[in-house]
């Protein structure tokens, strides 16, 4: 697992490990332009599984 937080350059860094290849399956839950970079990180045919989350507002209480 690679943290997109403390790699900002994440997806050459999967191209390193996967000698340049990019990984079959790549999940996102944040969207926005870390969707843009999974999809670099992606080998040719490889998947993005895009997990929407939401947020609640919080009670002021």
């Amino acid at each position: 697992m690679i943290n997109y937080r403390t790699t900002p350059a994440w997806p050459a860094q999967v191209k390193a490990l996967t000698g340049g290849e990019g990984v079959d399956l790549a999940i996102n839950t944040v969207g926005g332009d870390l969707l843009e970079q999974s999809l670099q990180a992606i080998r040719h045919g490889g998947f993005v599984g895009f997990v929407p989350t939401m947020t609640w507002p919080r009670s002021a209480s």
